[in-house]
């Protein structure tokens, strides 16, 4: 070996130190992006899992979309329609409206004093903002006005919503004609199975992690009675317990009507079990009514054994 070599092999060693460095920087560039990627397409993919429900317009085969919260809203306005002997019209006219005038939200916001579904006006005569801010209250006020307009069946469902609302746009409730008419018929029951609606995380979650609101199934099943009660006016439905991991909510009595006519159990058990939908995010994970089962897995409704006419069973389970 010559002096000359040793400076050759020197600056051959720094040479291998610096790849070897440039490599393990470059390792690890790779393994921070995979890591960024990653959690940017699982926060993505989390973000696309939402609760969705749909209904389909039988004649048109349209699909309108909604989340749980529009559902729940329409449900109570469809049952406080039905519950007055109302026709089908009226439920029509009272959706379109309110989506119209929240899109089916309950909100605590609006045009001047304006709020709620229908954004009444405490200052003109509505009520207070507490009790127009109630569903049931606002929607059984918006009914007592539309049935004092003269002759309001026969008129189209803008000029029907016209008369009630006295917009500024008085047009525009036409554009929801259509969405009130599928949403409605599939709440009254005129048409089947047309509605439903898909969870991401389907069940209680009674294990829960930071910030995620976990809950106990035992208080689960006391939200969904207290609100069927509040909603829907059913005070009495039957509890039954299935071990630690589930419960049934039995709504009974959903039959023949004083008059012998099976109308008034078409129309609420739909509303039902509309509302049964509405609800599932808390953690409803299986409603059956006659022999059709819904379950937020899936899509659709399937065949199962049959329940008894006029009575809507919901199942509630852990995750």
């Amino acid at each position: 070996m010559t002096t000359s070599d040793v400076p050759s092999r020197r600056y051959r060693s720094r040479r291998r130190v610096r790849l070897t460095r440039t490599i393990v920087v470059l390792a690890a560039f790779i393994v921070v992006v995979t890591g960024v990627v990653y959690g940017v397409s699982s926060i993505g993919h989390h973000r696309t899992v939402s609760d969705r429900c749909q209904v389909v317009g039988e004649t048109t085969g349209t699909i309108y979309s909604f989340d749980p919260e529009q559902l729940l809203n329409a449900s109570i306005i469809a049952d406080v329609a039905m519950r007055r002997g109302l026709p089908q019209q009226a439920v029509v006219v009272g959706l379109a409206t309110a989506q119209q005038e929240s899109k089916l939200r309950n909100l605590d916001y609006g045009d001047l004093d304006s709020v709620g579904l229908f954004q009444q006006r405490p200052s003109q005569g509505w009520g207070t903002s507490q009790q127009i801010l109630d569903p049931v209250y606002s929607s059984g006020k918006f009914f007592d006005a539309l049935v004092r307009v003269r002759s309001w069946q026969t008129l189209t469902v803008a000029a029907a919503a016209q008369a009630v609302q006295r917009s500024g746009f008085p047009e525009a409730y036409a554009s929801w004609q259509q969405l009130g008419t599928a949403l409605g018929a599939a709440l009254t029951g005129a048409t089947a199975s047309q509605l439903t609606c898909r969870l991401g995380h389907p069940g209680v979650d009674v294990k829960g992690h930071p910030g995620s609101g976990a809950t106990s199934l035992t208080a689960a099943v006391g939200t969904l009675t207290a609100e069927l009660a509040s909603d829907l006016q059913v005070t009495s439905p039957v509890i039954g317990t299935q071990g630690t991991k589930s419960a049934t909510i039995t709504v009974l009595g959903l039959g023949l009507d004083a008059k012998g006519s099976d109308a008034t159990a078409i129309h609420r058990t739909a509303t039902v079990s509309a509302w049964a939908l509405a609800h599932a995010p808390v953690g409803i994970t299986r409603v059956v009514v006659g022999d059709q089962e819904w379950r937020p897995d899936r899509d659709g409704w399937q065949h199962t054994a049959a329940a008894a006419a006029g009575t809507v069973v919901m199942t509630v389970a852990a995750r």
